[in-house]
This record gives structure tokens, C-alpha cells and sequence, in this order.
């Protein structure tokens, strides 16, 4: 999904930090809305900046983000921004635990893919 991200999305972010990739969010069309995601980040203050940027890309169209459950300080911040928060979901996996820190997962790419 990653190596096809950046041909998917209309935008797409990255943050350095001392020379390494810290965080990256995309921002792709859904009808009438820019949806944002998937965004991963090393901190929430990254994740917010990433959001802000891509945010702006908007002009007239709805933004909507489906923030993780697990970041209740960053879905605070989307609210008191003007959004309505979207769709909750609960992460299962098949097979084990997912190879990565989820905790850097601050929204989904999309609520089908996770």
C-alpha cells in the first residue's frame, strides 16, 4: 500500500526530524469530502502539523478524518478545529499481533483498509 500511496492520494506529506522521516499523512478525494489519512507519526504535535497542512489543501471541499480511538487528545483537537469526528472502529488482526508500533497510527488510510 505504501509503495502505491503517493500515486493514490493528492497530497502527501512528510516531517523530517535530525535528517530521518518522522511522519507522513496523505489527502485523497471521496466525492465531495478531502479525506486524511493514513497519517503516522512519531508524535501527536507531528501528526497535528502534518493534518494542518493537508488541511489546507481543502479550498471548499468537506474535510473529514477518522482519528484512532487510542489518540483521544488528537480527536479533542480535530473537534475543537470544526470537525465532526467519523467512524470508530476496532483494529483486528489474523494470525498475531501487526508488526509495527500502532501507536504511530494516528488515522487510517481508509476505514475498508485500516
Amino acid at each position: 500500500m505504501l509503495r502505491r500511496l503517493h500515486a493514490f492520494a493528492e497530497h502527501l506529506r512528510v516531517i523530517e526530524v535530525d535528517g530521518r522521516l518522522a511522519g507522513f499523512a496523505s489527502a485523497w478525494r471521496n466525492d465531495d469530502h478531502l479525506m486524511l489519512g493514513p497519517v503516522v507519526a512519531q508524535r501527536p504535535e507531528l501528526a497535528k502539523a502534518l493534518l494542518t497542512d493537508l488541511a489546507l489543501a481543502a479550498g471548499e471541499a468537506e474535510v473529514r478524518i477518522d482519528v484512532d480511538d487510542v489518540h483521544t487528545g488528537l480527536a479533542d483537537w480535530v473537534v475543537a478545529r470544526g470537525l465532526t469526528p467519523g467512524f470508530a472502529s476496532t483494529i483486528m488482526t489474523h494470525g498475531g499481533p501487526l508488526p509495527a508500533d500502532r501507536s504511530r497510527l494516528y488515522s487510517p488510510l481508509m476505514q475498508a483498509l485500516g
